[in-house]
C-alpha cells in the first residue's frame, strides 16, 4: 500500500549554494508537506558568509561546511549513510534540494532501498531533467521578488 505523502519521515538535504537565492524557511515549509521533518542539514561551501551559516542554524539546520567541490559528495555520502544505516530506518522519505543532476545516482540508491525521494528545485536555476525524472516527488520553488 503507497503511503499518503503526509506520513512520510523525512530527511531534508539542501546543496546551499545551489538553490541560492531560496530561503531556507521556504524549502522546509515545502518538505513538511510530505510529512514529519526529523532531520535537516545545509551543505554551504566554505565561502558561506557568517550571516548565511548563522540562518542555517536559526532555522534549526545543522550546517555542514564543505570545499567547494565536495559540497555533492559530502550530501551524497550522508544521504546513503541515512538510507543504509539502521539508525535512521525511520526516514523514508530523502528530500534533496538541489537542480543539480550529480544527485540522480543517489535517488536511484535511494529506491533500492525501498525509501522515496523528493526533489526541491529552484525555478531560477538549471534544472536537471534526469533529476526531475527519477525522484517520486517533485516540488519547484519560484522565488519571491520584493
Amino acid at each position: 500500500m503507497e503511503m499518503r505523502p503526509l506520513e512520510h519521515k523525512i530527511a531534508l538535504l539542501i546543496d546551499g549554494p545551489n538553490m541560492y537565492p531560496i530561503e531556507f524557511k521556504e524549502i522546509k515549509e515545502i518538505a513538511e508537506r510530505y510529512g514529519t521533518i526529523v532531520l535537516t542539514e545545509v551543505y554551504l561551501n566554505k565561502h558561506a558568509s557568517r550571516g548565511l551559516i548563522e540562518a542555517a542554524i536559526n532555522g534549526g539546520y545543522r550546517p555542514v561546511i564543505e570545499a567547494i567541490d565536495d559540497i555533492d559528495t559530502s550530501l551524497c555520502t550522508r544521504a546513503t549513510e541515512i538510507i543504509c544505516s539502521p539508525r535512521y530506518e525511520q526516514v523514508d522519505l530523502i528530500a534533496i534540494a538541489s537542480c543539480d543532476g550529480d544527485y540522480v545516482p543517489l535517488t536511484h540508491k535511494t529506491k533500492e532501498y525501498g525509501k522515496k525521494c523528493l526533489a526541491i528545485m529552484s525555478d531560477t536555476n538549471g534544472r536537471s531533467i534526469a533529476l526531475k525524472n527519477s525522484v517520486d516527488y517533485l516540488e519547484i520553488i519560484n522565488p519571491r521578488t520584493e
